[in-house]
């Protein structure tokens, strides 16, 4: 009985091109709609929702899984000196997220002249 469960929901769950939502990580207030609107314009996630709790915003993507790394890296969104209080932190949280719901498969986080992070992924 199990075999025929695992059966129909392993297939779903790891088709390549099937869509998954999921909770891509809990974020400081307003930066998850920041980041959830970034990663949508980039073409890494579908659609991007904010549910505001205690801790502070989730964001919940919808995404396609993926079991390998893309060919070019992509860039996600930047985290800004000037409205994170700690850049590097959050962008290798949201890079490290990412990789655990399986949204990208590699991640890196470019600093350029000011202390501005930008996400790219594989």
């Amino acid at each position: 009985m199990r075999s025929f469960i695992v059966a129909g929901i392993l297939p779903a769950v790891l088709t390549p091109g099937a869509c998954q939502t999921g909770v891509l990580g809990t974020y400081d207030f307003g930066r998850a709609a920041v980041i959830g609107a970034a990663g949508e314009a980039a073409g890494v996630w579908t659609g991007a929702s904010v549910r505001s709790g205690f801790a502070g915003d989730d964001l919940v993507v919808t995404y396609r899984p993926r079991l390998a790394p893309a060919a070019a890296e992509q860039a996600v969104y930047t985290a800004r000196y000037d409205q994170v209080a700690a850049p590097q932190t959050e962008c290798e949280r949201v890079g490290a997220d990412g990789v655990a719901l399986r949204v990208w498969v590699t991640y890196r986080c470019r600093t350029g002249v000011a202390p501005n992070y930008t996400l790219l992924v594989r």
